[in-house]
């Protein structure tokens, strides 16, 4: 999929389709805050100042949470102009740009990259090219956090792959290993 054809699709991805699932928009931030200190607070950089990257940021649920913990220095990325709008109308620090864009041009190393529901979006190509990317912009001790559907659930994983036009895999426990150990080993 070209640029056009991506900027196209998710141009309009909180009224299409993100909105429908995150209906409540910020209302949901709680909930997100107690999944996301339960799962993901361990990873984080102790240090308040650590440098955070949020790319696909959606409508902010995680940078909420970031902010809720105390992180100050935290920017998120996504492509829609409407998940940037919302998220600004919230506070959050974001910039609108693709996330290969972003990450070839700028020159900081991040602390912790956190991608949520994303690689799922990107062709196998784009997947190691991105991974190759966040390596590059992680500092030494950094590191990246992603979380994608579980193609392996036997109730779900049929809708996981399909409920988004946009989805272009599927990952499982297996399959998101073998990728990761061939990029970052």
């Amino acid at each position: 999929m070209d640029t056009t054809e991506k900027e196209r699709l998710y141009g309009s991805y909180t009224s299409t389709f993100l909105g429908r699932i995150h209906h409540g928009g910020a209302d949901e931030f709680p909930i997100y805050h107690k999944y996301f200190r339960r799962n993901y607070l361990m990873h984080l950089p102790v240090q308040k100042d650590a440098r955070i990257l949020d790319l696909g940021c959606g409508m902010g649920h995680f940078l909420n949470f970031l902010e809720k913990e105390g992180y100050r220095n935290y920017l998120g990325i996504d492509l829609s102009p409407e998940n940037i709008h919302f998220c600004r109308e919230h506070g959050y620090t974001v910039r609108m740009s693709d996330i290969f864009s972003f990450l070839e041009e700028t020159t900081e190393l991040f602390d912790a990259i956190v991608m949520n529901d994303v690689l799922e979006h990107f062709e196998k190509q784009e997947v190691i090219r991105f991974l190759d990317l966040a390596y590059q912009k992680l500092t030494s001790n950094g590191k990246l956090i992603l979380k994608v559907p579980n193609a392996a659930n036997p109730l779900l994983a049929s809708t996981i792959r399909y409920i988004d036009f946009t989805h272009e895999l599927s990952f499982t426990e297996v399959s998101l290993s073998q990728v990761l150990k061939k990029c970052f080993v």
